[in-house]
């Protein structure tokens, strides 16, 4: 099978030649036109950069592989602003996300147990058929801004610009002729970083103003098991991402206007160490009636909030805590210990309780080996911020005993240690529906929707 490209190119010289050898020197056909001559080149990738960022929505379709199957349909405005649906091992839950914001997801308990796995049944419960906020802003490993016309585009444009992964050892682009699993040997060295494609007859492109070498390199030549997303014109062109950022390549349509089509890869574009692999995406302009659309969807949800959100947290701690041990050994010594977990909420804005798994070691010599004695799990109250609270649990051993004796036989002094695991619960925090919803108001105005 050949390109789209080199197919053009027989119609408009190799058929004609036939038709006419016994006529007209090599020479003569070299100066003939067929009007087809145009869109023969592959297009540059900082036209089509320049095209994308200048779309007011993209709709973007597909799927990647975190440590769920994830499949995705969300609509991106330029300015980041994103709603649509992810579904998770055949379970969906709708997506919000303001640029520069929140991203907020409503599903059902299936979708949180598939989400948030084994022994999530009480906060799964929690959080069905409600909005949630993603503590940690991604979703499943993706950076949905990324997404965004605007700046998807000019990253296009600039080659995704910036620090190249160290794990990819400046070897990330995968030539035509390989795979992302089996890259093929790099091109020659092009100026400007990155390598021309192996095999695409094609020289780097240099870009609008013909003096800045573009990282990008049009392969019009095809490599075993690199085919566009199914459902995407199999002729489309493509390219490879620039040294470095990661193992994957976007597809642009042969002809004009050479929109940008899909993107297939090991890695999320630009984003390397992000964690989702096996990215297949497909992307189509949607319009400017289809993005007033969204964005009057999107407003009304924000405006329908409630005045709290629970969240999905993944940050950083905000209880503060302290521990206290009071160790003693009575009667036949079988030992016990109170553990003491006092806890303050420094968060300015969330409210939050915490599950807490204390254990005990003991070492009955000075740097001697230390043992586990035992362990309990403490259970703090909803806490608001500024707000305190102490609770005790108790351990029980006979290990207690045994390390009391033992540095009693020394003459020493018993070495304890406690280590404590915190499981955040009942996290929530204000909506700022109205806030949000004036952001969002203020991006739509911006447009011009």
């Amino acid at each position: 099978m050949t390109s789209g490209f080199t197919r053009r190119w027989r119609r408009a010289g190799g058929v004609l030649s036939v038709l006419v050898a016994g006529t007209l020197t090599a020479g003569a056909l070299a100066g003939c036109s067929t009007g087809d001559d145009t869109d023969a080149k592959p297009p540059a990738m900082e036209s089509v950069g320049a095209r994308v960022a200048a779309e007011p929505l993209l709709r973007w379709r597909g799927k990647w592989v975190t440590w769920r199957n994830v499949s995705v349909d969300l609509r991106a405005m330029g300015t980041g602003d994103i709603l649509g649906k992810v579904t998770v091992e055949g379970h969906t839950a709708e997506v919000l996300h303001v640029g520069g914001g929140p991203t907020l997801l409503r599903g059902n308990v299936d979708y949180w147990r598939s989400a948030l796995g084994t022994g999530s049944d009480t906060e799964s419960r929690q959080f069905a058929g409600a909005w949630v906020e993603l503590g940690g802003g991604r979703l499943w490993g993706v950076d949905l801004e990324d997404l965004a016309p605007g700046t998807l585009g000019p990253r296009l444009r600039d080659g995704f610009p910036g620090q190249a992964s160290e794990t990819q050892g400046g070897e990330g682009a995968v030539s035509s002729g390989g795979s992302a699993d089996t890259p093929a040997s790099p091109g020659p060295p092009v100026p400007g970083g990155g390598a021309a494609a192996a095999g695409s007859g094609e020289a780097m492109s240099t870009g609008a103003a013909g003096s800045t070498p573009s990282p990008w390199a049009p392969a019009t030549n095809e490599a075993y098991g690199l085919r566009p997303p199914e459902g995407v014109e199999q002729d489309a062109v493509r390219y490879e991402l620039p040294s470095g950022r990661g193992l994957g390549r976007f597809w642009v349509a042969a002809r004009p206007p050479h929109r940008l089509l899909a993107y297939t890869g090991q890695d999320i574009p630009g984003d390397p160490e992000a964690g989702p692999s096996n990215v297949s995406l497909t992307m189509s302009p949607a319009g400017a009636r289809e993005a007033k659309r969204t964005y009057a969807e999107m407003i009304a949800r924000l405006r329908a909030l409630p005045a709290r959100l629970r969240i999905d947290y993944e940050g950083p701690g905000f209880l503060l805590y302290d521990i206290e041990r009071a160790v003693g050994c009575g009667g036949a010594c079988p030992g016990a210990a109170d553990l003491s977990l006092s806890v303050r909420n420094t968060s300015p804005r969330l409210t939050g309780s915490a599950s807490a798994r204390l254990e005990l070691y003991g070492s009955s010599r000075p740097f001697g080996r230390e043992r586990l004695v035992g362990r309990c799990v403490v259970q703090l109250p909803i806490l608001p911020p500024g707000g305190r609270a102490s609770r005790t649990c108790r351990v029980s051993s006979t290990e207690i005993g045994a390390v009391l004796k033992e540095a009693a036989a020394d003459g020493t002094l018993v070495m304890w240690r406690t280590s404590e695991d915190l499981h955040y619960g009942n996290v929530s925090g204000p909506s700022d529906s109205a806030a949000l919803t004036e952001t969002l108001t203020a991006h739509a105005d911006a447009a011009g929707w």
